[in-house]
Order: C-alpha cells, then sequence, then structure tokens
C-alpha cells in the first residue's frame, strides 16, 4: 500500500457566477446569476461533488491523498475530513444506493491510468465551490495518469445533460507535496459566514485599458472586457477563458489555478501581463 499527496496553491474566495454560458442549459445560467458566496453550501457543511484530490475544479490549496490497494482506492481529502472508497475489482455501480452529495464510484484501470466513474448524486449542493449547479443525472470520468514521479495528471470528463449543453473536459496536473500530512479542517457551523464578500468589483474603465492583444511566447491572446470579468482568449487553454477580479490589477481564472497580473509603465499605459500557476510564470507582452 503506498500514498500520494498533492497540494495546490491557496486561492482566494471567489464570486459565483455564470462561467461558461455556452455550456449551461439557459435555466442554468439564470440560476448562475443569482448566486454569491454566502449561498455556498459548504457554509453549511455540505461537500461539493468534485473533490477527489482537490475540494474543487477551480484548484483550493487542500491536500489531498490517495491510497492504493490490490482492489480498491481510496482517495482522501482535508476537507471536511472527507473520502472516497472506490473499488477496482470490476464491480459495477451499486443499484441500491441513495443519492449523495458525493455519488458513488467505480474504477478501472487503462494501462497506467486509473480511470474513475462517478454517479448516483443527489441535486441538493453544488457541483464545486464556484457555484455549477449540479443534478441528480451528472457522470463524472476521472483519469489519472502517473507521468513520473511527483507529477500527477488528471483528466475529469463532466456530464449532466439537465445543466450542461454537452459534457466537456477539464484537465489538471498535481505536484507531490513531500513531508505533508492531511491536516484536521473542520466545518465551524458557519462562522465566517457573516464576513463573506463577493470579490472586487471593477469600473469599466479600468476593465477597459487591459482589453487588447498579447503575444506569449509567439501565440496570440486576445483580452476582451464581459461584464465584470475578463475574458482571455488563449488558443492553448480555450475553457479557460473568464478571470474574476482579485484587485485592480491582478485576476483569478474561474476555472483553474491561473492567475493573471496586468504591469503599466510610469505614464499608466498597460505593458504586459504575467500568468502564472504554481511555480511557472510566463510574460504576455502587449501588441
Amino acid at each position: 500500500m503506498h500514498a500520494l499527496s498533492t497540494r495546490s496553491p491557496p486561492a482566494l474566495p471567489r464570486p459565483v457566477r455564470s462561467r461558461f454560458p455556452t455550456l449551461y442549459q439557459p435555466w442554468a445560467v439564470e440560476k448562475a446569476k443569482t448566486l454569491s458566496d454566502k449561498d455556498d453550501p459548504a457554509l453549511h457543511c455540505v461537500p461539493v461533488a468534485f473533490g477527489t484530490v482537490n475540494v474543487s475544479l477551480y484548484g483550493l490549496g487542500f491536500v489531498g491523498q490517495i491510497v492504493q490497494t490490490p482492489n480498491l482506492v481510496v482517495m482522501l481529502t482535508e476537507t471536511y475530513h472527507s473520502f472516497k472508497v472506490i473499488p477496482v475489482d470490476g464491480r459495477p455501480h451499486r443499484d441500491d444506493v441513495a443519492p449523495s452529495f458525493r455519488g458513488d464510484s467505480v474504477g478501472r484501470w487503462d494501462g497506467d491510468t486509473l480511470v474513475v466513474s462517478s454517479s448516483g448524486f443527489n441535486d441538493l449542493g453544488w457541483l464545486d465551490v464556484d457555484g455549477n449547479p449540479q443534478t441528480e443525472s451528472l457522470t463524472l470520468t476521472e483519469r489519472f495518469t502517473r507521468k513520473d514521479f511527483g507529477h500527477l495528471g488528471l483528466d475529469v470528463t463532466f456530464a449532466d445533460p439537465k445543466v450542461f449543453a454537452k459534457p466537456f473536459t477539464l484537465h489538471m496536473d498535481k505536484t507531490l507535496a513531500a513531508d505533508t500530512e492531511i491536516l484536521e479542517d473542520v466545518c465551524e457551523n458557519e462562522k465566517s459566514g457573516a464576513h463573506l464578500t463577493s470579490g472586487v468589483s471593477l469600473p469599466p474603465d479600468v476593465l477597459a485599458k487591459y482589453a487588447g492583444t498579447y503575444d506569449l511566447a509567439g501565440r496570440r491572446l486576445v483580452v476582451s472586457v464581459s461584464g465584470e470579468q475578463l475574458v482571455v482568449d488563449d488558443p492553448a487553454n480555450p475553457l479557460d477563458r473568464l478571470f474574476v477580479a482579485r484587485s485592480e490589477s491582478a485576476f483569478s481564472s474561474s476555472v483553474s489555478q491561473v492567475a493573471v497580473e496586468f504591469v503599466s509603465d510610469a505614464s499608466g499605459k498597460v505593458t504586459h501581463f504575467t500568468r502564472t500557476i504554481g511555480a511557472r510564470s510566463e510574460r504576455a507582452v502587449r501588441k
């Protein structure tokens, strides 16, 4: 038996909005517009559906641990000390299990890739901490591939025909956190709920100064404004488009651990922005 721990960089609390309007069914778009951080089920000690090695799609900084045995895989997270027991002995999904927040999971090996299929969710929580809704028709397919020592690739396909117009897949990279143990993480009965805010709201003229075309290592990126968010069209990251303000110049991705920060010269003209994920930073120069 062995274990692998992964820790992602911490992220700031996120305002909840419609993230992918072209993927959502119309009712889900309208529902997302009405939500705020104060509606987060986590404030009521409710776990999110997707939280196998992380608390959510968006990479909040909790440790996840994978424990492997011949007949099952156990996945642990710091979040509320939650866990999933995943049989890998060929058994199918159970047909006698009641819908739940984390669903029912079974696994199989596809070469060196662990494929985990999850269904049997309820419709009482959020799909993740960013307010994406879920229904009882939700299914998740996670593919875990150990690239080399210390690096784990995770590809997750989300399918919920009542919420999304079509299934979509997100890729995440997890890094071994050596000499790290899972810590106690306890829900404290909404003590912090009254202090939550919904992020930073910037006036249109501030957002507009960041709009334009940028070059990132020969890749053309186009920044535009959508409501109170920035849209970064990046051919290498087509789903990673919407960015929420954390300060006047810093923004966080709505779907990943990516952060961007714009830099201006002495005259106030925006010259470039840095795109950061984990320890990796890239510079995108304005054209």
